[in-house]
């Protein structure tokens, strides 16, 4: 896992989330990030949430 998701999980772990919120929440995250073919967040568009959210 990148460290990126690693610090995710690792906030979520602090927070105590649930094992399954932080799965739900990591598998959700990587599909976004697939979803814009792993460029870096800087060239995201905003409007692409809805799209994504809509397929």
């Amino acid at each position: 896992m990148s460290a990126f998701l690693n610090q995710i999980v690792l906030y979520m772990r602090t927070k105590r989330y649930s094992i399954k919120t932080e799965k739900a929440y990591i598998n959700w995250i990587k599909s976004y990030i697939r979803f814009h073919n792993y460029q870096h967040p800087s060239k995201w568009e905003r409007n692409m949430l809805k799209l994504f959210l809509s397929i």
